[in-house]
Order: structure tokens, then C-alpha cells, then sequence
């Protein structure tokens, strides 16, 4: 019977330890979901202050902006 008890706490401590690696996983998962989003987002940003600075409409608002703080 002692073995018995043994199997059954040996069992239950590879569950708990399995339990414990599926939660680190899950929280590794969703880190790097974050990241990837995090990431996408900047690019599109990024994408699209270069293609408004190929416009030019960057160049030409901070000058706009400089004159008007200059004027005050």
C-alpha cells in the first residue's frame, strides 16, 4: 500500500509542476503576442512618417509651426 501512496503523490507533483509550465508558458505567449503587436505598430507609424515625410508634409508643418511659435 505504501508504494500505492507514493505513485499517487509522484503523480500529483508532476500535475502541479506540469500545471506550473503550462501558466509560465501561457504568460511567455502572451508577452510575445504583446511584442508582436507592439512591433507592428511601430512599423505602420514609421511607414507612415516616412511616407509623409517623401511628401513633404513633415518638412513643411514644422516650419509652419516654427513660424508660429515665432510670431508669439
Amino acid at each position: 500500500m505504501f508504494g500505492e501512496d507514493e505513485d499517487v503523490l509522484s503523480f500529483a507533483n508532476v500535475h502541479d509542476n506540469c500545471e506550473k509550465k503550462i501558466e509560465g508558458d501561457t504568460q511567455l505567449i502572451k508577452m510575445v503576442k504583446a511584442l508582436c503587436v507592439l512591433s507592428l505598430g511601430l512599423q505602420l507609424y514609421l511607414k507612415e512618417v516616412f511616407l509623409l515625410d517623401s511628401v513633404g508634409y513633415l518638412s513643411a508643418t514644422a516650419w509652419i509651426r516654427l513660424d508660429d511659435f515665432n510670431s508669439i
